[in-house]
C-alpha cells in the first residue's frame, strides 16, 4: 500500500484531507507520465548520441525530488501523526521517501541542467 493508498483509507471524509488527497494522487500521476517520457526517450536515443541522458536524468531527479517532498508534506497535512506514529509500514514508506530524495544534489544538479 502507498503513501497515497494509506492517506485515503484514513480520511475519506474530511474536505481538507481530500483536497490534500487529490493534490498527492496528481503527484503520483505526474511522477508517472514523467518517468515515462524519460524512458521514451531513453528508447528512443539509447547510445546517447544527442547527449541528452544527463541532463535529462538531472531534471527527472529534481522534478522527482520537488513533487515527493510536496507529497510528504501533504500526506503529514492530510492524516496528521497517526499513520507515522502508529502504522509501521507508513512510516517506513514515509522514511524511506525521504531518504531516496536526500540523494538528490539540488543547486549543484540544476546548474548542469542548462544547454
Amino acid at each position: 500500500m502507498s503513501l497515497v493508498d494509506a492517506a485515503r483509507e484514513l480520511n475519506r471524509s474530511d474536505l481538507h484531507a481530500r483536497a490534500h488527497l487529490g493534490t498527492m494522487e496528481a503527484a503520483a500521476w505526474c511522477l508517472t507520465v514523467l518517468l515515462d517520457r524519460a524512458g521514451v526517450e531513453i528508447d528512443e536515443d539509447p547510445e546517447d548520441k544527442r547527449k541528452q541522458a544527463r541532463r535529462r536524468a538531472l531534471m527527472v531527479r529534481h522534478l522527482i525530488e520537488r513533487t515527493g517532498t510536496d507529497v510528504l508534506d501533504r500526506f503529514g497535512r492530510a492524516t496528521g501523526p497517526q499513520l507515522l506514529a502508529f502504522n509501521p509500514h507508513s512510516a517506513r514508506q514515509y522514511a524511506s521517501l525521504l531518504l531516496y530524495m536526500r540523494q538528490c544534489h539540488a543547486e549543484r544538479d540544476l546548474e548542469g541542467i542548462p544547454s
